[in-house]
């Protein structure tokens, strides 16, 4: 069973890009991660995989919102060297996104909102509301059910 949580967490980790919200949507300890991190073989290199995939995925958001704002603009890559456009196998031109001209402030902006926008969306898909006992499971480091009663305590408490 904690194999499970340690992929589940991994996944939410490559989605969220967060170890809270990734902990929270699976009701496990913010720490019990930083322990496989600590002792499980191969944990700490699927974690930073994650965390990339999190980052590609936000600098994507960045760029289709930059896009959408008219901020960046397509153009032709150019050879530095000839001043020659670039043709790909098909002789058409090979274009990248140019945000050269825009304020680093304003994509550190849009980074911002665009992170706040995936926040929101983890907290909308993971807020529940109950009431009544939870149960949780609470695992050793080397994966061992620590049986015992835990008190839940939320934010909002």
């Amino acid at each position: 069973m904690p194999g499970t949580y340690q992929e589940e967490f991994i996944s939410q980790l490559a989605e969220t890009g967060n170890v809270s919200l990734a902990c929270k949507s699976l009701g496990i300890s913010r720490m019990t991660p930083y322990e496989w991190r600590d002792t499980r073989p191969g944990f700490a290199e699927r974690w930073d995989a994650a965390i990339e995939v999190s980052r590609d995925h936000l600098r994507q958001r960045v760029l289709e919102t930059a896009l959408i704002m008219g901020l960046a603009k397509h153009m032709p890559l150019v050879d530095p060297d000839t001043g020659d456009v670039i043709l790909n196998d098909n002789f058409e031109p090979v274009m990248v996104l140019d945000t050269s001209h825009v304020d680093t402030r304003v994509l550190t902006k849009l980074m911002d909102k665009v992170m706040r926008d995936e926040v929101r969306q983890v907290e909308q898909r993971s807020h529940v509301i109950y009431e009544g006992p939870v149960q949780m499971r609470v695992y050793s480091p080397d994966g061992e059910l620590i049986e015992g009663d835990y008190e839940v305590v939320t934010d909002d408490e």
